[in-house]
């Protein structure tokens, strides 16, 4: 997939994604790429698909207790039902990252890597080293850059700034369907203080080492607790997507 000096909207699950909800049909004619990230079916389903757009580019490779049945039941699943509603959308993953999801996979599922191979990106094929990263967020958004996109903006990147939630799942968008989904992972606490720390204090240097400069993603998520990237609001951000 070409995104060279494309616009991408890189949607996470964090509880500010409500108020892109709200605002969706604003953005229905914005000429962006979206991107989704672990159970992106849940916005592509309630937000995404009001306005007629898919995520071309889904990002899922996080790695969960109940590995095996998460990867037979959820995940695997999940990504093969939107590969095959959109033929131009893209999975990507990585291969050789120190938790071996893909090698997992190879094991239980092997149809999977053969059948989608021409759908499928892995992080190494682009020149970028996983094993560094301990947080999916800062990874994508290298991964993003590395294909030559001009521009990320972030929704629902909170962080662990929703305060009375801690690390609950109901910090999350749509957090009822969400822990359905960590329920099977094993993964129903997760840290969320610790992910927001590690990509506000490892962002620069590995973004860095991977590129060879510090791309600025725009974080149009209010309150959020990342402090790496640029804060924009909606109204800054739909107006800025009226002239790409």
């Amino acid at each position: 997939m070409d995104i060279k000096n494309k616009t991408c909207l890189l949607l996470g699950l964090g509880r500010s994604l409500e108020e892109l909800d709200k605002r969706i049909l604003e953005f229905k004619d914005a000429n962006v790429v979206w991107c989704g990230m672990s159970s992106f079916d849940v916005p592509q389903k309630y937000i995404l698909d009001r306005i007629n757009k898919h995520f071309s580019i889904v990002f899922d490779c996080s790695t969960v207790q109940n590995a095996v049945e998460y990867e037979l039941t959820r995940r695997i699943p999940r990504i093969v039902h939107h590969l095959e509603a959109y033929k131009d959308s893209i999975y990507m993953t990585t291969n050789s990252d120190k938790n071996n999801t893909t090698d997992l996979r190879n094991r239980i599922a092997p149809e999977f890597s053969t059948q989608y191979r021409k759908q499928i990106i892995y992080v190494e094929e682009l020149g970028i080293n996983p094993n560094p990263f301990c947080v999916s967020i800062h990874l994508f958004i290298a991964s993003l850059y590395k294909m030559g996109c001009k521009e990320v903006i972030l929704f629902g990147q909170d962080g662990d700034s929703s305060g009375t939630y801690d690390n609950r799942v109901e910090s999350y968008y749509k957090s009822d369907l969400i822990k359905e989904d960590k329920i099977i992972a094993g993964n129903l606490v997760y840290n969320l203080v610790g992910d927001t720390n590690n990509v506000n204090s490892s962002y620069a240097y590995l973004l860095m080492d991977a590129l060879h400069y510090i791309p600025t993603p725009k974080n149009c998520s209010p309150r959020s607790s990342f402090t790496v990237f640029k804060t924009v609001t909606y109204d800054d951000t739909i107006q800025y997507l009226k002239n790409v």
